[in-house]
């Protein structure tokens, strides 16, 4: 009982803290910027900030958690997954513009035209 009520308050914080997390994030056009070679924007470093100490508190308690009971198990497993949640949307940004980037390169090999001999 008293671990499920610890971990009942743990989780809470969990939560407040993905919340914060998640209003930190910069969303901004400058989070969304993706020039190959140069380096990342302050909005970008600061989501990859957020991003990584967001991951080390899921390693940390993930770690925890099969040594728990069930029930205050599922209570931090359901808080960590929120967490990673916000983790992951704040490099959603970049990641979706790099993937973007990705695609426009392999439409324009498409267009290239091989038939001269072997690609450069």
């Amino acid at each position: 009982a008293l671990v499920t009520q610890v971990m009942g308050g743990v989780a809470k914080a969990l939560r407040l803290m993905a919340q914060k997390a998640e209003f930190g994030t910069v969303a901004g056009p400058e989070a969304k910027i993706l020039t190959v070679g140069t380096a990342a924007t302050s909005a970008q470093r600061a989501n990859a900030a957020l991003a990584a100490a967001l991951e080390e508190v899921c390693a940390a308690l993930g770690a925890v958690a099969p040594q728990l009971p069930a029930t205050p198990r599922s209570l931090l497993e359901q808080a960590l997954s929120q967490v990673a949640e916000v983790a992951a949307e704040a490099m959603a940004p970049v990641i979706k513009a790099a993937a973007e980037a990705c695609d426009a390169q392999v439409l324009l090999m498409h267009k290239e035209d091989w038939a001269g001999g072997p690609p450069p």
